[in-house]
């Protein structure tokens, strides 16, 4: 069994390889607001110290902020979808409310909402991240896009040409540079089947690892959760939140490759 010293070593190389190779992380925990806006603040990372280039999915009842993150809120580094026709206007200060969609008996995302429109086997949806949604509008700024929920991979397809226009405006993206949030999945389980929603974070996911950026995903769910464990392969690293015995936000995180998990942190 190897020391903790040799095992922080092990995990402080393994963070380091997914900053620079690109990663996606998935974050649990309980329907915090206040979790979740702290660990997408250190997620996000300081645009004061580094360029940082951020895309925020924000979807009803979202806790994170497009101005959580530190450093410059134009239309070239903070870029906004919100994911449904039918979801509030994105404003500029966060609500400080989220709603979760957990069935109170079983604790898993509900989805006994309307599935795709023509999708039988939900694990073999095929999207494009390429395409470009036909209802999606660009708003003030050019930095704010909203499009219908109804098909998962009309958003994929908008967030793909955020990151593009991001890309071609920087010139080209340092590792770790762009950063990526949703929040949260819960709304989209509320609309749609699991294996839809796994193939959504799949295709994000890719296009983000592939300018080697950084996405995180909220879920309120418990890491037990069977939806949790379909989940998991679409994830490099796990990341589960708390409240520590003083009250205060805390993480710990599961490494998919290689097998590390962390001890539980201060956020």
């Amino acid at each position: 069994m190897p020391s903790p010293d040799a095992a922080e070593r092990s995990f402080a190389r393994a963070l380091t390889r997914l900053k620079r190779r690109g990663s996606n992380m998935l974050l649990l925990g309980p329907p915090s607001p206040s979790l979740r806006r702290a660990a997408s603040r250190r997620l996000l990372g300081d645009g004061t110290v580094e360029p940082r280039r951020r895309v925020f999915v924000l979807t009803d009842g979202a806790a994170v902020d497009p101005t959580l993150g530190r450093g410059p809120t134009t239309a070239s580094t903070v870029r906004v979808v919100s994911p449904s026709a039918a979801t509030r206007e994105v404003s500029s200060t966060c609500s400080g409310t989220t709603a979760s969609p957990l069935s109170p008996d079983s604790g898993r995302p509900a989805s006994a909402g309307p599935t795709e429109p023509g999708v039988t086997d939900p694990d073999t949806d095929v999207y494009d991240a390429n395409d470009t949604a036909d209802d999606a509008e660009a708003s003030t700024g050019g930095s704010r896009r909203s499009v219908s929920g109804e098909r998962l991979g009309a958003v994929a397809g908008v967030l793909g040409g955020e990151v593009e226009s991001i890309e071609r405006r920087a010139g080209g993206l340092e590792s770790g540079e762009l950063r990526l949030c949703v929040d949260s999945l819960d709304a989209l389980f509320a609309g749609h089947t699991p294996g839809a929603v796994k193939r959504f974070v799949s295709v994000v996911g890719n296009r983000v690892r592939a300018v080697s950026g950084m996405a995180h995903c909220h879920l309120s769910a418990d890491r037990s959760d069977p939806v949790c464990r379909r989940l998991e392969p679409a994830f490099d690293a796990v990341i589960e939140l708390r409240r520590g015995p003083d009250g205060e936000p805390e993480h710990r995180w599961t490494l998919r490759r290689p097998d590390v998990e962390s001890e539980w942190l201060a956020l």
